[in-house]
Parts: structure tokens; C-alpha cells; sequence
């Protein structure tokens, strides 16, 4: 191996690490949040809009552990037959889900996607799995701003009108928090 090799064989490495390291962040997250994850796997029959806006829907489901982030898929149709897809390669992914699809997007500079599981007002919550459940909730978008990881400071302008979501954050139960922070948000727009 030649030193260039080696060297983006390392830089490789550094990124996993840095990416492995950002998702046990996230699950470190869940787990503070004070909320037992039901679940820690599930099978999904995915589906993906490539680059080109082509639609492709799998004809089998694929297992999916939820310990690590989803960086890659196997899609399986009469089509195209076994396909390998990785964030880079896909607009968006889906899953249809009883309560309808939930959509993912390729993020992190296009190493796994995370899914948008839940909305209130102009506030989008995301999760590494399609999985609804404020458990799963890793990252919020406000409007069209950037992605944001949750966190105790994160929620803090988010949840800053509801003193209770805030006494919930002071005691770091952020499922406590978001559970207000969306129960009252509901309940104000729906007097609108």
C-alpha cells in the first residue's frame, strides 16, 4: 500500500468514527431523554426518488437495527433486481407507515438519512429511523433553517415560551419537554 492509500484509508476511518461517534451522541440523546425505546429494530419496505427523480419502491422488507445509523438500504424490485443505495445516490427515501409515509433525506454530508416523523407548526422533528415517537426524535428544522441536533441548549429557544418544557429541560428529561412544547403548540394552533 502505497502512502496515499494509506493515508485516505485513514481519512476513511476517521470519518466512520466521527460518524459512529455522532449517532452514540444521539443515542446517548434518547437515552437521557427518560424514555425506554420500545424498540431496537424493525423491517421496512423502503423506497427512494434517485438524483435522476426516478421512483423506486422495494418489493421486499429489509431489517434494520437501530443501533446504528441507516447509511445504506438494499432495494429489491423485478426492475432492477438487488440494488445497494447509499444517501448520495437518492433525493429522498420513504416508508409507508400506518399513519401514512414518512420521508428521509440524505444528511451529514450525505453519510445516512434521517426521517421526518413529526411537525408542529412551523417546527420539523427528525429521526435516525422511520419510526414516529418522540423517543426517536434526534434532530428539528425551524422553518427552513438547518438541521439541528437536540440537545438541553438546543431546545432551550425552542421550548422558551411553556415554563413547564423548561422545567422538564432544568431536570434534563427532554422527552418531558418536547411532549409539552408539541402538546402545547397543538393545542394553540388549533384555537386559530
Amino acid at each position: 500500500m502505497n502512502p496515499m492509500q494509506h493515508h485516505m484509508q485513514i481519512s476513511r476511518m476517521n470519518t466512520q468514527l466521527q460518524n459512529q461517534q455522532r449517532f452514540m451522541n444521539n443515542m446517548m440523546w434518547q437515552i437521557s431523554m427518560n424514555k425506554q425505546i420500545k424498540k431496537t429494530g424493525a423491517k421496512y419496505k423502503f423506497g427512494i426518488v434517485s438524483l435522476t427523480g426516478e421512483t423506486i419502491v422495494s418489493d421486499k422488507k429489509m431489517k434494520v437495527s437501530f443501533f446504528s445509523p441507516l447509511d445504506s438500504i438494499v432495494i429489491v424490485d423485478r426492475k432492477n433486481g438487488k440494488q445497494v443505495i447509499y444517501p448520495k445516490n437518492t433525493k429522498s427515501i420513504f416508508v409507508k407507515q400506518k399513519q401514512g409515509y414518512i420521508s428521509g433525506i440524505p444528511y451529514n454530508n450525505d453519510s445516512n438519512w434521517l426521517f421526518r416523523t413529526d411537525s408542529v407548526g412551523y417546527v420539523k422533528f427528525y429521526a435516525a429511523f422511520p419510526e414516529s415517537g418522540l423517543e426517536y426524535i434526534t434532530h428539528f428544522q425551524v422553518r427552513d433553517n438547518d438541521l439541528t441536533s437536540v440537545t438541553v441548549e438546543s431546545l432551550k429557544s425552542l421550548v422558551a415560551d411553556y415554563p413547564k418544557a423548561l422545567k422538564y429541560l432544568e431536570k434534563k428529561n427532554l422527552y418531558k419537554a418536547l411532549s409539552v412544547y408539541m402538546k402545547e403548540e397543538k393545542k394553540k394552533l388549533s384555537k386559530k
